[in-house]
């Protein structure tokens, strides 16, 4: 539950105009949010996992998919790929004002590599 989010899409606009916005109050635009979480180590070691978690907001309905493999190399090393991908109504820019048809289908979909190594 987000209480400084918009019931509905059409309030999105001002929503992202907001003080509150602004300053980081929130950074969710809907009000009702349902999310969840798996993981899974592949070998005995556990230096193999997969994860995927997802994130839908109620309200649109839209919501956005993070798959993600890790691999501890071992020395203090890890590799990681994984991706946004979001799914939702993209927004029109058809005059003055955007509509913002859902919150995660303004995201569009990235993916990332990472290295890191600590020392």
């Amino acid at each position: 539950f987000n209480g400084l989010g918009q019931p509905n899409p059409d309030g999105y606009f001002a929503q992202l105009q907001s003080e509150r916005f602004a300053r980081g109050e929130t950074y969710f635009l809907g009000r009702h949010y349902l999310g969840g979480l798996v993981a899974w180590t592949l070998d005995d070691q556990e230096r193999l996992s997969v994860s995927g978690s997802a994130l839908v907001n109620l309200g649109d309905p839209s919501g956005a998919l993070f798959p993600a493999v890790g691999w501890d190399v071992g020395q203090s090393t890890s590799l990681a790929l994984g991706a946004l991908l979001s799914v939702g109504n993209e927004p029109t820019f058809e005059g003055p004002i955007p509509i913002i048809g859902s919150e995660y289908g303004t995201y569009g979909n990235l993916g990332y590599a990472q290295v890191s190594i600590y020392f």
